[in-house]
């Protein structure tokens, strides 16, 4: 497997993809800074569709949720959010794999990456989100699970390090048998 380089040239999907499943940093930098200029120039464009989501008490600094500057969301926010782009083509899909294989615009090189969502293999029902980490945040997982017509979303920020899995598993169940 190669590592990425200053350089390298990849597919914007394969970017998102790297973003998504395996939290690459540098491929959300890339995407922002591609879309839009500048990380500042990004954060500004993610600020305003927070506001058209309806997403108050969100502020974005970086396309990668670092603890630069006033870089806060709230759970709520946070659901707004995943309830849009669970809407959007391709989005399901890509944070539902547990590996995938991504390669530069070459061909010459490839990137095996893999979730950090565990959930994705402790649940039978979790379908995705999205895991995340920053000291101020701690340990966050939005995560989304469907079972008997039941779609449901949860959302975790600053778990115990190791019990994101062990929470979301005791709601999803809990959620579920109270629906049935």
């Amino acid at each position: 497997m190669a590592q990425a380089k200053e350089g390298d040239k990849f597919l914007m999907k394969d970017l998102l993809v790297a973003a998504l499943v395996s939290s690459s940093n540098d491929a959300s930098t890339a995407i922002g800074i591609h879309l839009a200029g500048s990380v500042e120039k990004f954060a500004a464009i993610m600020n305003k569709k927070a506001k058209e989501l309806g997403m108050k008490n969100t502020n974005f600094t970086n396309p990668c949720g670092f603890d630069i500057g006033e870089n806060v969301t709230t759970v709520y926010d946070l659901a707004l959010l995943s309830e849009y782009a669970i809407t959007l083509p391709h989005f399901n899909d890509m944070v539902n794999y547990r590996k995938v294989v991504i390669y530069d615009i070459s061909k010459t090189k490839h990137y095996n990456l893999k979730t950090h969502n565990n959930l994705l293999e402790y649940y039978p029902y979790a379908i995705g989100i999205k895991t995340g980490y920053t000291a101020k945040a701690g340990p966050c997982l939005i995560a989304r699970a469907k079972h008997n017509n039941k779609d449901i979303l949860l959302i975790i920020l600053h778990s115990d390090r190791g019990k994101r899995w062990e929470i979301s598993k005791e709601n999803f169940d809990n959620i579920l048998k109270a629906n049935n």
